[in-house]
């Protein structure tokens, strides 16, 4: 009897330990096929045909900055903008950063026009962050230099910017 007993507890041992080994392994090999899909969603992105993603930076030609200034100004805007995308739309973020996160710095003539194109991008859903010198160098405080635009999908930014002239 005192055998039987053994065979049984070593079966059932057999048995669990089996089954553990088996969902262990069956585990594993989700985890690996997730990450497998986790690197291919940007393959897709890319492959896929789905649309360029772009930042526009607009810079105001009419104050007096120079072009480190207008290098910094730009930085700002562009930081800002990542960080609102970040937060607001970050699946276009992910498909700029896939892409090589294009940026395009154009001009304009003056604050006015900064503004309507920070309103027509607003209406149509696209980040659009403007940025206000605080005076110390080279222009006078509260002064709007750049608006940064997007990333967002180029025929988007382009319906806002697309009569611009390169900086």
């Amino acid at each position: 009897m005192q055998a039987n007993s053994k065979k049984l507890i070593t079966s059932i041992l057999i048995s669990f330990g089996s089954a553990a080994l088996g969902y262990l392994l069956g585990y594993n090999s989700n985890l690996a096929k997730k990450s497998e899909d986790a690197e291919p969603d940007l393959e897709v992105i890319d492959q896929s045909g789905e649309e360029q993603c772009k930042m526009v930076l607009v810079v105001r030609k009419d104050l007096p900055m120079t072009k480190g200034k207008i290098a910094a100004q730009c930085a700002h805007a562009a930081l800002a903008c990542y960080e609102k995308a970040v937060q607001k739309t970050p699946k276009n973020v992910q498909v700029w950063k896939s892409q090589g996160q294009a940026k395009i710095a154009l001009q304009c003539e003056g604050y006015n026009e900064l503004q309507r194109l920070k309103v027509r991008a607003a209406r149509i859903g696209l980040i659009a962050e403007e940025i206000v010198d605080a005076g110390r160098t080279q222009i006078e405080p509260g002064s709007t230099t750049v608006l940064g635009i997007g990333p967002g999908p180029v025929s988007l930014v382009n319906e806002v910017t697309g009569d611009l002239k390169l900086l």
